[in-house]
C-alpha cells in the first residue's frame, strides 16, 4: 500500500489530498483538506504588486523610529544628568523627578517650559553658539549650547544610498582640462534681478527669462517656468547647467524648485557654500556663523531642512569646549568624574565596564562628546540574512553588483540570442518549394561585439542590436532573429559603468579596466563600512591606502578619498554564490573571452558521457540535445547557455539530492525554516505552514511515500511579473468600477457578462451595440473578447481588422489553436488567437507557421512568411509570440512548463525531499490540473456542491430585479413574484447541454477548491501526463503507418504527409482525429472516483490559521555571554493608527503637511474648512478655489506653496488707519480638526487617550483601530457582550504581566476572562478573536456539550458538523459578524451576505446568541469545543 500526498500551494492557502493505492490495485481517498493562512491586506497587496518590501518592513520601520526616539531620550537624559551634576543645567529645563536610579534614567521626563519663561528663538540660539565659540558665556548658557548640540547631531554617514554625481563634482574637487560633463546641477540661494515673460511655452506654462545673483554676487541668466517669482526675491532654486563637454562653455541654464529628495546634493552644496564663506572670512568659519549670516540676510530663510555633516557639529563642539573649558569645567575633580561614569554606565557587562573605564580615564570631554551626545552604536552584522547558494553548500549568494556576476548576467543574455534561417528543402509534387528551418546561435564575433558594447552602455535596444547583427552573416530575406523581443533590451554592466562615471579621470589613473582590479575596488567599496565623510573612518582609511598603493598624489587627496567613498552599490543578491559563478563563468564566456583550458577534467568527462551515452534522465537528455546541436561551436568558442552550464557543473540544477537513506524517519524531525532563510517572507511563511501540514498528516495518517506539488502562479512569478499582472488587474478594476456605475444608471443587472458586454461596446463606440444580442455568457465568448483585445482587433494571419459587430457571429470568427490541440496539449490562451472562420478551416491541423509557409489557394490576403514574422514580432510577446513563430512543435510541453518553474519551486522541493526523497517529489503544472479537473468531471461535481449557494444568491437577486421592474411597470403587468423568482433562478442555474450551468460560476468562491485541485495533482500519474505530451507523435505515427493511402514514396517527409492528410475528405479526417483523440482520454483514477470526491469534499472543514495579535512567547537573549530564555509579550500588528491627535478648542486635531492636499483621494476643500486657524483658513481657501481654480496638484505643489508663502510674506495690516507690513512666517503644514465642528455641546472626544502619566503632554489621542476580543457573558440566562480593543488589551496585559512575580505560569487567557467578568455583570462564557471558529447548532438540535457523555467524541467527529461551522470576521460594539468556513469570496458584494459581506443573522437567528466556540487543528479536525478537548 502506497500513500500519495497532493499539495496545491497558494500565497495564502494550502490544499491537500491524501490518497492510497491498495494491494488489489484500487485506490481510495484518505482525506482532503484546505488550510487558509491569513495575510494583512497591505501585505498581500504589496506582494501582488511586485513590491520587494517584506511583510515586516513597515513594522521594522516603525520600530526603528521608536528605538531612535528611545535612544535620543537616553542620550538626552544622560546629558541632563551630567549638566545637573556640573551645575550647567539651564533654568528653563525642569525635570519630572530626580536622577536617583541609574537603571531608570529613561523614566525622567522634561516638563513643559513654564508660561512666561524666556525662550530663545532659533536666531538667538545661533547667536549664542557663535558667542560661545569666541568668548566665555555663563554656565547656564554653556549648558544651553551643549543641550542644543544633543538635539542636532548631524549626518554621521555610512548609509547605503548612492548618488548620481561624478567624483570631480563632489566637495569641490577641481576638474582637469577637457573633462566637463554635459550637464551639472546645483541648489543655491539666489536673488532675482530681472524677469521677462516670453511667448514660448513648456509643459503648458509660459517660459520666463530671468537673471539671478548668487551668494558670491556672480550673475547667471537662464529660463524657468516658475510663475510666482518677483524682483528682488531671495529664493533657493535648482540650476541645471548645460555646457560644452570640451570647453565647458555654458549653452543653457534652467531654474526650477528643488526637490526634497536630493538631500545629499543639498548637503554637498552647503559644504561648498560653507567653504566659500570661510574663504571670504579668511579663516575657518563654523556652521553656526554661516547659518546666522543667512538669517541676517533673510529672516524667513528656512534652514531647518538642511542635512549637515556631523563633522561640522563636532568641530564646532570642539571650538566651544576649548573656549569654555577653563571657565566652567576645568576644576571638576576625579571623584565627580567617577560618579558620573558609574551613573551613566552602571551595568556589569563587558561593554558597560569598558565604557565606564574609558570615561574615568579620558574625562569629561570624552564623556560628553563621544559617550553621550555623539555616541554611535556599531551596526549588527546582517550577513546571516543573505540567502544560501543553491549549488554550493555553506556559501552565501553573491551580490548582483559584483563585477563577476555582472559579467555572468551579460553572457546569460547574449548566449540566449539565436538566428533561425529558412533553407530550401526540395519541392512538393505540385512543384511548390518546401523549406526547413535551422536554428543556430549568433556568431562568436557578434557575441564579442555585444559583450564589449554592454561594458560601455547601460542597455542595448532591439533596434540597435538588430542593426548591428546585419553586419554579421545575417540575411534579412531568410533569417529571423530570436531571443530578444522588439520591446526588450539587453542590460549592460551597471557596476563598471557606475565606477567609470563616478571616478571620471581617475578611471584611467587607477587603471581599473581589468576586471580583477575592478573587483579589488568594488570589494573595498561594498564590504568596508564607515562614514564616507570621516577621513578617520575604517572605510576611508582603506580607500586612502588603496589610492596611495596606486600612486595617486594630489593636492585634493582628502577630497578624492571622500568622493570615492561616496560610491555605493545596491544591496541586492543573486541566487548563486561567487564560488559557483567562478566555476560556471569560464564556459559561458564566448569568442576571444573563452579559454577551453578552463574546462576541468570532470566537465570534459561529463560532456563525453552525455554525447556518447543513451540517456534516460530528462535533464541529461535536454543537455544532450543541446550539445548535439551546438557541439562544435560551444566546445571551441564557448558560449554555453547558463542553464546548461550549471547542469554540466552541478547536474539537475541543484547539488542537493536527497536519497531514501537520508530522509526523515520520524515526523518530529520536520522543522520550520529558520527566520529570513528566504528573501521573501510571505513565501517562507507558506513553506513553513506547508511543512507543518505535512507533519500533521504524517502524525495522523502515516508517512506518504510520494508528494506531488503544484504552485500557484503568484508564487512562481518574479517581482516584475507580479507587478505587470497587478498593473493589468488594477486597470481592469478601474474600468469595471466605471462600468458598474454606468450599468446602474441604465438599470442593467450588475453581472460579469454585462460588464464584459459594456466594456466591448466602449472599445469601439462606432459599432452597432445590437451585437450584444449575439454575445453569450460562456467562457468561450469571454475568451474571444480577451483575445480580440490582446491582438489589437486584428486577424494575425491576414492583418485584416476584426469588427466588434461581427466578433460574436460564429459564422464569421472563431478561436483558433495556434498549435492544434490534436497535436499539442495546451488549451491556454497563449495558444489561441481569434481569426476569420474560413481562415481557421483552411489552416486545419497545421501550426500557424506551417500554414503561413504552405500558403493558401483561397485567401489572397494571407500574409507572406516575412510579413507574418514581422507582424507577430511587433504585435505579440512572450509565449504567444514563440507559439506563432514555432517551426516545429515544442518538445514535451508539460515537462517544459515544469522546468520553467523548477528554479522558483526549488526550495519547496528541497524541503519536501527531506521527507520522501528527491525522486519522490513531483511537480505538476496548472494546465494539467485544469484539463484533468474538467475531463474527470470534478468541475461539474463541484458545481453541484455549490448549486444551493448560487440558487440562494439568485433568489436574492431576483427580488432586486423584481423591485426594479416594478418601479418601471404597472403591478398588473408583472407576474407573481414566486413565478418570477423560479423563472429567474432557472435562467441562471440549470441544465444546459446535459450539464449543470451556473451563471458567473467560479470555483474560487469556495475555499474547498484548493483541496479539489490537490486531489487532481495527487491522481495525475506520469503515464497519463506522457500521453498528453505525445499527441503530435501519435498523429505522425498514424500518417507514416498509412502512407500508402497518400500515394507517396516511403521517403516522404512529415510536412508532405500532413499536407496530404489535410487534403482528405472531412469525414475521413475527422474519423482519424477522433481515433487519435482517445489519447487525450485519461481514465478516471478508479471506479466511483466522482462519488468518493463529492463525499470527501463535503466532509471538509476548512481550517483557518488563528491570528492572535497579542502573544506571550519565549525569547532567547544573550547577557554577559549567557543565553537567557524568558517569556515576553509580542504584539503582532499596530496598536493604533499612525496619526497622533491633540486637542484644540477641546476638539481632536492634528497637523498635516500642505503637500498632502494634492492627494487624489484627499477631500481638499472639506479639509480646508477644518483648518483651525481663523487667519489661515480663508487665505488657503482663496488660494485653492480662486487663484488655482481647485487644481490641487498645482495649488499645493512646490510652486503653489511658494506662491502661497510669498502672499503671506507680503501681508499688510492696518492699525490706527495706517497700513503696516505684517509678514506671516512661511508655512508648510497646518493644524486641522479631525472632524468638522458641529457646534457648542455637540462635539465629543471619541478617540483613545494615550497613557502618558510620566510625560509632560498628557493630552494625546489615537484611533485604536482593530478590536482584540469579543466577550460573551451570561447575565441571568441572557447573553450579554463586551469588547476590548487591541490597544487596551496590550496596555492591560503589559501592566499585569510586568508586575507579575510568576511569569512562567502567567495565563493570558485567564487574565482576560477575569477582566470581562470583573467589569461586567454576569458570568463569563467565552471570548472570540478574528478568525476564531464557532459552531451554530440547528434549531432543535440536541447539541452534546457534556464531555462525560459516551457519544461526545463521536458527535464532534461526525462530518455533519461541517454544515454549521463559521468563522469570525469582525466585531464592533455588541455586534459580531461571521462567514461560513468554506466561503472564500462573496458572489456579489453587498448582495449575497448583505451590506457587510458577512452574516450577523442566519435563518432569522442572531448567531452570537446560540453559538459555541470551537478549535480546529491544521487538518480541519475539531479538537476543542467550548474550551474542552475532543477525545481523538
Amino acid at each position: 500500500m502506497k500513500k500519495i500526498l497532493g499539495l496545491d500551494l497558494g500565497t495564502n492557502s494550502i490544499g491537500w489530498a491524501l490518497i492510497e493505492s491498495l494491494e488489489n490495485g484500487k485506490k481510495r481517498i484518505i482525506k482532503l483538506g484546505s488550510r487558509i493562512v491569513p495575510m494583512d491586506g497591505a501585505e498581500m497587496s504589496d506582494f501582488k504588486k511586485g513590491l520587494p518590501q517584506t511583510k515586516n518592513a513597515r513594522r521594522r520601520e516603525k520600530k526603528g523610529a521608536r528605538v531612535g526616539n528611545k535612544r535620543y531620550k537616553m542620550r538626552r537624559n544622560k546629558l541632563l544628568y551630567v549638566l545637573q551634576k556640573l551645575d550647567l543645567l539651564p533654568e528653563q529645563i525642569k525635570l519630572s523627578k530626580d536622577f536617583d536610579n541609574p537603571l531608570k534614567i529613561q523614566k525622567v521626563n522634561v516638563l513643559p517650559i513654564a508660561k512666561g519663561a524666556v525662550q530663545l528663538s532659533g536666531k538667538q540660539f545661533l547667536e549664542l553658539r557663535v558667542k560661545a565659540i569666541h568668548e566665555p558665556v555663563s554656565a547656564k548658557e554653556f549648558g544651553k549650547v551643549l543641550y542644543r548640540f544633543n538635539q542636532l547631531r548631524g549626518y554621521a554617514g555610512g548609509d547605503e544610498q548612492d548618488d548620481d554625481v561624478e567624483t570631480s563634482d563632489v566637495l569641490g574637487i577641481e576638474r582637469k582640462v577637457n573633462t566637463y560633463p554635459a550637464q551639472e546641477s546645483k541648489i543655491e540661494l539666489l536673488k532675482i534681478i530681472s524677469i521677462e515673460k516670453t511667448e514660448e511655452k513648456k509643459k503648458g506654462k509660459f517660459i520666463y527669462k530671468i537673471k539671478v545673483e548668487d551668494e558670491t554676487n556672480k550673475e547667471w541668466v537662464g529660463e524657468t517656468i516658475i510663475e510666482s517669482l518677483s524682483l528682488n526675491d531671495s529664493i533657493e532654486l535648482k540650476q541645471l547647467i548645460r555646457q560644452n563637454t570640451k570647453t565647458g562653455k555654458i549653452t543653457s541654464i534652467e531654474f526650477s524648485i528643488p526637490k526634497k529628495t536630493g538631500w545629499r546634493k543639498q548637503m554637498e552644496n552647503l559644504e561648498e557654500s560653507l567653504a566659500n564663506y570661510s574663504n571670504e572670512k579668511g579663516r575657518k568659519a563654523y556652521l553656526s556663523e554661516y547659518l546666522l549670516n543667512i538669517l541676517n540676510e533673510n529672516r524667513w530663510e528656512r534652514i531647518r531642512d538642511n542635512v549637515i555633516l556631523r563633522s561640522r557639529y563636532l568641530e564646532e563642539f570642539d571650538a566651544v569646549w576649548k573656549q569654555q573649558f577653563d571657565v566652567h569645567v576645568s576644576k571638576v575633580d576625579d571623584k565627580t568624574i567617577s560618579e558620573i561614569a558609574h551613573f551613566l554606565f552602571p551595568g556589569t557587562s563587558k561593554t558597560q565596564e569598558t565604557l565606564r573605564n574609558e570615561a574615568i580615564e579620558k574625562g569629561l570631554y570624552h564623556i560628553i562628546r563621544n559617550q553621550v551626545i555623539y555616541f554611535q552604536r556599531g551596526l549588527k552584522d546582517q550577513s546571516h540574512l543573505i540567502a544560501d547558494c543553491r549549488f554550493e553548500k555553506d556559501e552565501k549568494a553573491i551580490a548582483k553588483s559584483h563585477p563577476l556576476f555582472q559579467e555572468f548576467k551579460i553572457w546569460e543574455q547574449i548566449n540566449k540570442l539565436s538566428i533561425k534561417r529558412k533553407l530550401p528543402n526540395g519541392y512538393t509534387k505540385e512543384g511548390k518549394p518546401k523549406y526547413k528551418y535551422e536554428e543556430r546561435t549568433i556568431s562568436s564575433e557578434f557575441k564579442e561585439m555585444l559583450f564589449e558594447e554592454l561594458q560601455k552602455k547601460n542597455e542595448l535596444s532591439f533596434v540597435l542590436v538588430f542593426s548591428k547583427l546585419k553586419k554579421f552573416d545575417f540575411d534579412e530575406n531568410v533569417d529571423f532573429f530570436n531571443g530578444l523581443s522588439v520591446k526588450s533590451k539587453l542590460k549592460g554592466n551597471t557596476t563598471r559603468l557606475l565606477l567609470e562615471k563616478r571616478l571620471g579621470e581617475f578611471w584611467k589613473i587607477l587603471d581599473i579596466n581589468n576586471i580583477d582590479k575592478q573587483i579589488e575596488l568594488w570589494d573595498i567599496l561594498y564590504n568596508t563600512k564607515g562614514n564616507e565623510y570621516d577621513l578617520n573612518s575604517k572605510r576611508n582609511i582603506k580607500i586612502a591606502e588603496y589610492l596611495k598603493e596606486k600612486g595617486v598624489i594630489d593636492s585634493s587627496f582628502d577630497k578624492i578619498v571622500v568622493a570615492i567613498s561616496c560610491i555605493k552599490f545596491p544591496r541586492d543578491y543573486a541566487s548563486v554564490s561567487l564560488k559557483a559563478i567562478k566555476k560556471v563563468l569560464p564556459i559561458v564566456r564566448a569568442g576571444k573571452f573563452y579559454d577551453s583550458n578552463f574546462l576541468t577534467s570532470e566537465v570534459n568527462d561529463k560532456i563525453l558521457r552525455v554525447i556518447n551515452t543513451n540517456l534516460s534522465d530528462d535533464y541529461d537528455k535536454s543537455l544532450q540535445g543541446y550539445l548535439d546541436k551546438n557541439e562544435n561551436e560551444v566546445l571551441t568558442k564557448g558560449g554555453f547557455l547558463n542553464a546548461f552550464a550549471l547542469m554540466l557543473i552541478y547536474g539537475q540544477h541543484t547539488a542537493k539530492q536527497i536519497t531514501a537513506d537520508d530522509v526523515y524517519q520520524e515526523f518530529s524531525q520536520i522543522k520550520i525554516l529558520e527566520r529570513h532563510s528566504l528573501r521573501n517572507p510571505l513565501v517562507e511563511q507558506m513553506i513553513n505552514e506547508t511543512l507543518m501540514v505535512v507533519k500533521d498528516i504524517w502524525r495522523q495518517y502515516g508517512k506518504p511515500e510520494i508528494i506531488k506539488v503544484e504552485l500557484a502562479r503568484d508564487l512562481q512569478s518574479s517581482i516584475k511579473e507580479r507587478g505587470r499582472m497587478h498593473e493589468s488587474m488594477e486597470k481592469n478594476q478601474k474600468t469595471n468600477a466605471y462600468i458598474r456605475h454606468r450599468l446602474r444608471e441604465i438599470n442593467e443587472e450588475l453581472t460579469k457578462s454585462n460588464i464584459d458586454r459594456y466594456k466591448l461596446w466602449k472599445n469601439q463606440e462606432n459599432d452597432n451595440p445590437n451585437y450584444v444580442v449575439k454575445f453569450k455568457e460562456t467562457t468561450n465568448e469571454i475568451d474571444k473578447m480577451k483575445l480580440w483585445e490582446e491582438q489589437g482587433h486584428i486577424d494575425p494571419y491576414t492583418n485584416q481588422p476584426i469588427p466588434l459587430s461581427g466578433l460574436f457571429n460564429k459564422g464569421l470568427y472563431d478561436i483558433d489553436h495556434i498549435i492544434p490541440q490534436s497535436r499539442y496539449f495546451d488549451d491556454s490562451l497563449s495558444n489561441k488567437v481569434v481569426c476569420a472562420q474560413k481562415v481557421n478551416k483552411d489552416k486545419g491541423n497545421r501550426t500557424a507557421m506551417e500554414y503561413i509557409e504552405v500558403g493558401s489557394a483561397i485567401f489572397k490576403d494571407l500574409l507572406t512568411p516575412e510579413n507574418f514574422m514581422e507582424s507577430v514580432g511587433n504585435r505579440f510577446r512572450g509565449k504567444k509570440r514563440n507559439m506563432l513563430l514555432a517551426t516545429k512543435l515544442p518538445e514535451n510541453p508539460i515537462e517544459r512548463q515544469k522546468k520553467e518553474t523548477q528554479f522558483i519551486s526549488i526550495r519547496v522541493r528541497e524541503e519536501l525531499a527531506k521527507i520522501v526523497g528527491t525522486s519522490n517529489v513531483k511537480t505538476s503544472s496548472g494546465s494539467v490540473t485544469h484539463y484533468l479537473r474538467n475531463h474527470w468531471g470534478l468541475t461539474d461535481n463541484f458545481k453541484e456542491i455549490l448549486k444551493k449557494r448560487f440558487q440562494k444568491f439568485y433568489e436574492l437577486n431576483a427580488q432586486r430585479e423584481y423591485d426594479r421592474e416594478l418601479k418601471e411597470k404597472c403591478e398588473e403587468e408583472m407576474p407573481v413574484f414566486e413565478n418570477y423568482c423560479k423563472s429567474y433562478v432557472k435562467e441562471h442555474v440549470g441544465k444546459k447541454n446535459n450539464s449543470l450551468y451556473i451563471k458567473d460560476y467560479s470555483k474560487r468562491y469556495d475555499h474547498r477548491h484548493h483541496a479539489m485541485d490537490a486531489l487532481v495533482v495527487a491522481c495525475a500519474d506520469e503515464k497519463a501526463v506522457k500521453r498528453l505530451n505525445d499527441l503530435n507523435k501519435h498523429l505522425q505515427d498514424w500518417l507514416k503507418k498509412n502512407i500508402n493511402q497518400f500515394g507517396l514514396d516511403l521517403n516522404a517527409d512529415d510536412s508532405e504527409l500532413l499536407d496530404k492528410f489535410l487534403e482528405m475528405e472531412d469525414n475521413v479526417r475527422k474519423k482519424v482525429l477522433q481515433d487519435i483523440e482517445r489519447f487525450r482520454n485519461v481514465k478516471l483514477p478508479w471506479n466511483g472516483f466522482n462519488e468518493d470526491f463529492k463525499q470527501a469534499i463535503e466532509d471538509i472543514i476548512v481550517s483557518h490559521k488563528p491570528k492572535d495579535k497579542l502573544l506571550i512567547q519565549y525569547e532567547t537573549t544573550e547577557k554577559n555571554g549567557k543565553q537567557l530564555k524568558q517569556r515576553v509579550i509580542k504584539i503582532r500588528g499596530p496598536l493604533h493608527e499612525e496619526t497622533v491627535y491633540g486637542l484644540a478648542n477641546n476638539l481632536e486635531s492634528y497637523r498635516i503637511p500642505l503637500s498632502k492636499f494634492t492627494g487624489a483621494k484627499f477631500a481638499t476643500e472639506k479639509n480646508i474648512e477644518k483648518i483651525i486657524s481663523n487667519f489661515l483658513r480663508p487665505i488657503i481657501y482663496d488660494h485653492f478655489v480662486n487663484v488655482y481654480k481647485k487644481k490641487k496638484t498645482e495649488a499645493f505643489g512646490s510652486e503653489g506653496l511658494m506662491a502661497l508663502n510669498k502672499r503671506l510674506s507680503e501681508r499688510k495690516s492696518f492699525k490706527n488707519g495706517k497700513e503696516k507690513n505684517a509678514p506671516h512666517p512661511p508655512i508648510t503644514s497646518v493644524k486641522i480638526y479631525r472632524k468638522k465642528p458641529k457646534g457648542a455641546g455637540k462635539d465629543k472626544i471619541t478617540l483613545q487617550k494615550m497613557d502618558r502619566k510620566t510625560s509632560y503632554n498628557n493630552s494625546l489621542y489615537v484611533n485604536t483601530g482593530s478590536n482584540y476580543l469579543f466577550a460573551v457573558l451570561d447575565n441571568n440566562g441572557k447573553r450579554d457582550y463586551d469588547i476590548i480593543s487591541l490597544f487596551e488589551a496590550a496596555e492591560y496585559l503589559k501592566e499585569k504581566f510586568n508586575n507579575s512575580e510568576d511569569k512562567i505560569s502567567f495565563n493570558k487567557q485567564k487574565l482576560f476572562d477575569d477582566y470581562f467578568e470583573n467589569i461586567n455583570e454576569g458570568k463569563f462564557l467565552f471570548s472570540l478573536k478574528t478568525l476564531d471558529m464557532i459552531y451554530l447548532p440547528n434549531d432543535n438540535e440536541d447539541i452534546i456539550l457534556d464531555k462525560e457523555s459516551s457519544i461526545y467524541s463521536d458527535y464532534w467527529k461526525d462530518k455533519k458538523r461541517a454544515e454549521n461551522i463559521f468563522v469570525v470576521n469582525k466585531f464592533s460594539g455588541k455586534r459580531i459578524y461571521f462567514t461560513k468556513h468554506t466561503t472564500a469570496e462573496v458572489i456579489e458584494k453587498k448582495v449575497e451576505l448583505g451590506s457587510q459581506n458577512m452574516e450577523e443573522f442566519i435563518n432569522g437567528r442572531k448567531v452570537i446568541e446560540y453559538c459555541f466556540p470551537i478549535k480546529l487543528d491544521r487538518l480541519g479536525n475539531i479538537i476543542e469545543v467550548n474550551g474542552m478537548n475532543v477525545l481523538r
